[in-house]
């Protein structure tokens, strides 16, 4: 198995998996009407500079083809792809549904927090269906402490919703500790997040 980053000839196998990763948070906050928020996760990847984009995005390729995805980057950059993440929504929806999401994400603002500038931060993982259970979710973090420990940075951070206990404890077996606890307190019925953190030594 190969962990490269990811091309633009991914999309059609990152964007539905970045998707399901965190499908109720990006309906939540994108679809509204007819609009789809795959359609927007594509804009911001093929684009390249937000959060979403290309260029923070690590695919595992099995026998040619992707079998997982992950987003990487590093917490200091967090400001920049967000503002750059602000522009593709724009771009995709225009200025009038641009308004309405914002609205919508508002109350959700606290779920988010600024990932440590000394760290790499991931996020949006995902293994196809028939590839689950063969490790290779554990492959991707080890690739992502490897990377943190090339690039010089002093941890690795993500994000667990509460109600996601076994890749808690999935997490915890890799290393990861909870370090802070953010509970959702509004009324679409979403769930909270736990930042966890793994050192690299």
């Amino acid at each position: 198995m190969q962990f490269r980053p990811a091309a633009a000839g991914d999309a059609d196998a990152v964007v539905p998996l970045m998707y399901e990763s965190s499908k109720g948070l990006f309906d939540a906050i994108l679809k509204a009407g007819r609009d789809d928020p795959q359609a927007f996760l594509r804009h911001d990847f093929l684009r390249g500079d937000g959060i979403f984009g290309l260029r923070n995005q690590v695919v595992a390729v099995d026998g040619g083809a992707v079998v997982a995805t992950m987003t990487m980057y590093a917490g200091g950059r967090y400001g920049e792809l967000s503002k750059e993440t602000v522009k593709s929504v724009l771009g995709h929806f225009g200025p009038f549904k641009a308004v309405g999401i914002g609205a919508r994400a508002r109350p959700l603002g606290a779920l988010f927090i600024q990932p440590r500038t000394d760290g790499l931060f991931l996020a949006n993982a995902c293994v196809i269906p028939t590839r689950r259970g063969q490790g290779i979710f554990a492959r991707l973090l080890d690739h992502g402490v490897e990377r943190a420990r090339r690039d010089g940075l002093a941890a690795v951070e993500l994000d667990v919703s509460f109600k996601n206990t076994a890749a808690r404890a999935a997490y915890e077996r890799l290393g990861f500790v909870v370090t802070t606890e953010r509970p959702y307190l509004g009324k679409a019925g979403l769930d909270g997040f736990r930042r966890m953190q793994r050192l690299v030594a």
